[in-house]
C-alpha cells in the first residue's frame, strides 16, 4: 500500500464516520422530540417506523457509496 491508498482509505473512513455520525444525530433528535411529548400523546409506531427509515436511507446510502 503506497501512501496515497493509505490517504484514500483514510479519508474515506472519515467520511463514513461522518455519516454514522449524521445518523445517530438524526436518531438521537427524533428520540429526544418524542420525549417532550406528552406521554398520552406518543405515537410509538410512528417513532419506530421514523427510525427504521433513517436508519435504511442512510445504510443504503452508504452501501452505495462502499460498492459504486
Amino acid at each position: 500500500m503506497n501512501d496515497t491508498d493509505y490517504n484514500d482509505n483514510t479519508i474515506n473512513a472519515f467520511v463514513q464516520l461522518n455519516e454514522a455520525n449524521k445518523t445517530l444525530n438524526s436518531v438521537k433528535d427524533l428520540v429526544l422530540r418524542m420525549a417532550l411529548q406528552p406521554e398520552d400523546e406518543r405515537d410509538y409506531a410512528a417513532f419506530f417506523d421514523d427510525i427504521l427509515i433513517i436508519v435504511m436511507e442512510d445504510g443504503n446510502q452508504g452501501r452505495i457509496e462502499l460498492c459504486g
